[in-house]
């Protein structure tokens, strides 16, 4: 699965209840439903035919990563490469699609809140590749960092952008930049 940490990390976040049983990951929901909180870190303009499809869970939110019942439910694992994390990360989010769609025809705007780099690691390249993307302001989505994607994968907004300091690439040697 797209994002997931390994089970033994994974089952180790969660705490075990006074019955010692253990809670349930937070049900995954269509990308678009998402967003609809006013407290959300994600926005999203998805195209009506490709709703269904196209699901997240949000990895990180304000520079943490995403709790559930007070326990982490993912680390940098997460994301895939080690070294986007030294460039500050506000915000992550994991795309995919249940029914296997590969490829959103036309496109769909994902917007992160706050402003930033965006780095893409598209869930198509084995392993994961961290890529600087472009970025847009969209007025419906004010404070948000936007990309039209067209593929699953990994969508993080990092406070530093690698290539305006050199020293910060050197420390981040596996993130690799690409501007599309």
């Amino acid at each position: 699965m797209i994002g997931a940490t390994n089970t033994a990390t994974a089952e180790a976040a969660y705490t075990p209840s006074a019955s010692g049983t253990y809670l349930p990951p937070p049900p995954e929901m269509p990308f678009a439903e998402m967003g609809m909180a006013e407290d959300s870190v994600v926005r999203s303009g998805i195209p009506d035919a490709l709703q269904y499809a196209i699901y997240g869970r949000i990895l990180y939110q304000n520079g943490s990563p995403t709790t559930h019942f007070g326990a982490a439910l993912y680390d940098i694992g997460a994301i895939g490469v080690e070294g986007v994390q030294a460039l500050g990360i506000l915000q992550a989010v994991d795309i995919f699609s249940p029914v296997n769609v590969t490829y959103f025809e036309g496109g769909a705007v994902f917007c992160l809140q706050g402003e930033g780099t965006l780095i893409w690691l598209a869930a198509r390249n084995a392993p994961r590749i961290a890529e600087i993307i472009g970025s847009y302001e969209v007025e419906e989505f004010p404070g948000f960092t936007c990309a039209t994607l067209f593929e699953p994968g990994t969508l993080v907004l990092v406070r530093e952008n690698p290539t305006a300091d050199s020293q910060k690439i050197q420390r981040s040697v596996d993130v690799i930049i690409a501007t599309h």
